[in-house]
């Protein structure tokens, strides 16, 4: 089996028995839920019984009364433990643990609810990246910002059981993450359960790229009178040629929500005409120009460049639901579509269709434009008239359309991009060369 424990990890692991001593320890959460200056502690949540790591919301009800919040939900972030043998520099490593979960209560009104956190390549103040496993099957890894804020990057299903033994496996090789779920009196499943390529390569720092690993749960008035369990867990390094070896996820599939014309979040949307023709430079009056921004008239509308190849947008404040363009690309620019605002920690969020995010993908991008929400292998082709659309439904729905062939699209589902008052639009190009862009509809 691949999953070896390292000599320098196992030698911990066996001292700890040898001395009747398990080594575990509280890692902070960047999450805090609602209950900001709610103070966890290992002792409190925690207790290791014969080599089986237990966990237990145990807030109270005085700690919900003064909330003052009737909902089930409400609480504190993931509550996780890391034991003090692993390394807490982990950056491509392949990790098990076995895990179950109790409910004293019986739960009719949602059913089995399993809801462990699983961090991994987490930074001293609990932000990185964890795999969680919820409500409706939901199989998620999501990266979790320092503000607390948390994107899924990659998503799969599997309905669980509670008083059942699982064996969870997270493998993290660079970008590439996986996750996978199983029996564990079962042999383990070829395919992963949720895979996903995370792209932060322009980030310099060390967050999301190395860090902890600690297991856990959400600390919720519905879970508190859960217990959940952990044992055996194995952690192997990966080498240098086992990193270079893997390779990406499918993108016709993966990762989260991501697809073609498959449920309600990637439904076509059916664009006609733009509904404000863009003609001349008057068409921008009241937008906010980017300083790269480059703006003419040309015979099909106007023409946007950058004077420096990086994104460079024209803005305006919206409170509509659907903004799209209609655009065509010249000269290996791309043309881009874009949301931004401010969430209520007070933190701008930025999100930004990509239609030549790497050859053959066109990807949803947020915040800084360095990491991936989605990615999707569709060809973006120079010349031609697409529809880039955002629709804000249950979820932001991000569409590349091309009006002359509705059967090839690509489509993002999001739900990170803030409503509000400061809310604004940007129609924007990157790269050499040219966009022309006939117009817009808001609405």
């Amino acid at each position: 089996m691949i999953r070896k424990i390292l000599i320098a990890c196992a030698l911990p692991f066996a001292l700890a028995g040898m001395l009747g001593a398990s080594e575990w320890a509280l890692h902070p959460s960047a999450d805090k839920g609602q209950a900001k200056e709610y103070r966890p502690t290992f002792e409190k949540h925690f207790e290791d019984v014969e080599g089986v790591l237990k966990g237990r919301c145990a807030l109270g009800a005085d700690f919900y009364k003064a909330m003052e919040k009737s909902n089930v939900f409400v609480g504190t972030g993931p509550l996780w433990a890391t034991r003090t043998a692993w390394p807490t520099d982990a950056a491509d490593f392949d990790f098990t643990v076995e895990y179950q979960w109790f409910q004293k209560e019986p739960m009719e009104q949602f059913g089995d609810f399993p809801d462990l956190k699983l961090g991994f390549r987490l930074d001293a103040n609990g932000a990185g990246y964890y795999l969680t496993w919820g409500m409706l099957g939901q199989v998620l890894i999501k990266r979790l910002t320092p503000e607390g804020r948390s994107i899924v990057v990659a998503h799969g299903t599997l309905p669980g059981r509670k008083s059942a033994w699982w064996k969870l496996r997270v493998r993290a090789a660079g970008p590439i993450l996986k996750a996978k779920i199983w029996r564990a009196e079962k042999p383990e499943p070829a395919t992963w359960t949720a895979e996903g390529f995370d792209d932060w390569s322009s980030s310099p720092e060390t967050l999301y790229k190395q860090g902890a690993i600690a297991v856990g749960f959400a600390g919720r008035k519905l879970f508190d009178t859960c217990v959940y369990e952990y044992r055996n867990p194995e952690l192997k390094i990966l080498t240098a040629e086992e990193k270079a070896a893997e390779r990406s996820f499918d993108p016709q599939t993966m990762p989260a929500y991501t697809g073609r014309a498959k449920g309600s979040d990637t439904t076509l949307i059916k664009m006609g005409e733009p509904a404000e023709a863009w003609t001349d430079e008057a068409a921008l009056n009241g937008w906010e120009k980017d300083a790269n921004l480059k703006v003419s008239a040309g015979p099909d509308g106007l023409v946007l460049s950058s004077s420096d190849g990086k994104p460079a947008y024209a803005w305006r404040k919206t409170n509509t639901k659907l903004n799209a363009v209609r655009a065509k690309s010249a000269g290996g620019a791309r043309a881009l579509l874009a949301l931004k605002g401010t969430a209520s920690d007070g933190q701008q969020v930025l999100a930004c269709l990509d239609p030549i995010w790497r050859e053959g993908l066109t990807a949803l991008l947020y915040q800084d434009a360095g990491h991936t929400s989605g990615a999707y292998a569709f060809t973006w082709k120079q010349e031609t008239w697409y529809d880039l659309v955002s629709l804000n439904a249950h979820w932001h729905k991000w569409q590349i359309i091309d009006p002359a062939a509705t059967q090839e699209y690509a489509a993002f589902s999001s739900g990170f991009v803030p409503g509000g008052a400061g809310r604004m639009v940007g129609v924007g190009v990157a790269g050499t060369g040219s966009v022309t862009v006939r117009g817009v509809t808001s609405k």
